[in-house]
């Protein structure tokens, strides 16, 4: 697959800590909402990544890739019998789909967490006509869960450039139930109802970091008692790592397609995880806590305990001969 080209990378140096204090967030999900709209977002969709810092703010402990703003204002309709088999062919799922930053990506990849039902507005209609939660297994239906699974979109590189594509899938299975299931549901190839497609663009690039996507930090001390900021070249690198997670998502659009792929994946879900069309190119870490300046500080640390020991063992001697 084609990497997503050079051009839109031209990062180098040093991240200054003056122009990331503009750029700290206090939390991952709504605490990013202040951070972005001091910056200008008007509320759109838009993604990126959070990079939450060690204590004293110079390593970088985890990254997370977020979505925020409104997917859609519409309601989406679902017969209930593209879930399950045994759904009452007149049963619908109106679905009102939760600001974007409610799908969290803790597992530091591009495919969210599932969403449970009750974390999302929803009900099931007949003939106009809301279906109580008693009633809903007279009627065939049952839990569901939401996710969202991004990766870059195919035209990334022609003139519009680098963006997101957000794909929502409705599982007709509580959370409970999915991860009971198989280890295989936390793959982003985990076949859903697709509910809603659409792209958006990453956090706004200022003139101080020109890559596609500019993080937000989570820092891990303050700024006062902490000034420091990770290498430029390890904040990219975590940032490539993140965005290389990127599979694309096994979309199913009836109920037929849905079995058979969940039967596929419970397989062998590893076959089913396919690249998208645009890839992000992989970035190298950063030299001085991976590679020469390690080696050589572990280096002078060992030349010196031996300089001292020897330093020792002169005196000791010279203490014996003149005792």
């Amino acid at each position: 697959m084609p990497a997503l080209l050079k051009k839109y990378f031209k990062a180098t140096g040093e991240f200054q800590i003056e122009a990331a204090a503009e750029l700290v967030t206090h939390g991952i999900g709504l605490p990013i909402h202040q951070c972005l709209g001091e910056s200008g977002w008007n509320g759109d969709p838009i993604a990126g990544i959070v990079l939450e810092l060690s204590p004293d703010n110079r390593r970088i402990d985890r990254g997370e890739f977020y979505i925020v703003g409104s997917l859609t204002k519409e309601i989406l309709e679902v017969q209930a019998n593209t879930l399950w088999a045994a759904a009452d062919p007149a049963v619908t799922l109106a679905i009102t789909l939760p600001l974007a930053h409610r799908f969290r990506f803790a597992s530091g990849t591009l495919a969210s967490d599932y969403l449970a039902c009750e974390d999302f507005t929803h009900a099931f209609k007949k003939n106009g006509n809301n279906i109580a939660p008693t009633e809903w297994a007279a009627h065939g239906v049952g839990e569901t869960a939401l996710r969202a699974v991004c990766h870059l979109d195919k035209l990334s590189n022609n003139r519009q450039g680098p963006r997101a594509r957000i794909t929502i899938l409705l599982l007709p299975n509580s959370v409970e139930e999915l991860i009971a299931l198989s280890g295989s549901t936390q793959s982003p190839a985990w076949p859903g109802l697709r509910v809603l497609t659409t792209s958006c663009a990453f956090f706004a690039r200022p003139a101080v970091w020109a890559d596609p996507i500019c993080p937000l930090f989570l820092r891990g001390g303050s700024a006062g008692g902490a000034p420091n900021m990770p290498a430029g070249q390890e904040i990219r690198h975590h940032v490539a790592a993140i965005m290389q997670s990127a599979k694309v998502p096994t979309i199913c659009t009836k109920l037929k397609t849905l079995t058979a792929q969940g039967r596929k994946a419970l397989a062998d879900i590893e076959d089913m995880e396919k690249e998208p069309t645009i890839t992000w190119p992989a970035v190298a870490r950063h030299e001085s806590t991976t590679g020469t300046e390690l080696r050589n500080s572990i280096v002078t640390c060992l030349v010196r305990q031996q300089f001292s020991l020897n330093n020792m063992y002169l005196s000791f001697s010279f203490f014996l001969s003149t005792a």
